[in-house]
């Protein structure tokens, strides 16, 4: 597969994002953006440039009406889907791949990496799920760094945009989740 027929679709809340050799597009798909109020925006003000990359922090979850509510919690809740969805897509993308013949040795082995750290960066993520009902917010930090760390070592480049977005919103969760424990 090359790098001009990699595209992946994900969804959330409206918010659709094309992932199209190394490119990324987001479409808001509502015919218009949330406005947020003072103490909703506090929210992102404080969390996003923290982040990785505060640019997409922004413009993503402005657009996001759980956002709009101006709960800290529900923003947790919110990245952690995000880079979990996210997560899942890389993984099966790269499952994919594997599926089709290669004939380099080398690329199969990373394609192989690739696959065990997105099953190990997911499995974080999930475990974070559980975490965020008992409210365990160090626990939580200290997976989804790891999980960021898990996406980190894939570097192919027909995945690095995917990776990327990944890394963006496993550490929106660590950072959201530190500020919290």
């Amino acid at each position: 597969m090359d790098d001009g027929a990699l595209a992946v679709l994900w969804r959330k809340t409206g918010v659709v994002w094309w992932f199209i050799s190394g490119g990324l597009v987001v479409d808001c798909g509502r015919g218009g953006e949330f406005q947020l109020g003072n103490g909703e925006a506090n929210i992102l003000d404080d969390v996003c440039p923290k982040t990785i990359n505060p640019q997409l922090c922004f413009h993503v979850l402005k657009n996001d009406p759980y956002v709009y509510k101006g709960d800290i919690h529900s923003l947790l809740s919110i990245a952690l889907y995000i880079a979990q969805d996210n997560t899942t897509s890389t993984y099966n993308l790269v499952h994919s791949l594997l599926q089709q013949p290669i004939t380099d040795p080398n690329v199969k082995a990373q394609l192989t990496n690739c696959l065990n750290n997105y099953k190990d960066a997911g499995d974080k993520l999930e475990s974070c799920n559980d975490l965020l009902r008992t409210a365990d917010y160090r626990k939580i930090s200290l997976l989804a760094s790891a999980a960021l760390n898990d996406s980190r070592a894939c570097d192919q480049a027909q995945l690095k945009q995917l990776s990327q977005t990944v890394q963006e919103f496993s550490n929106l969760v660590f950072v959201i989740a530190y500020d919290l424990k």
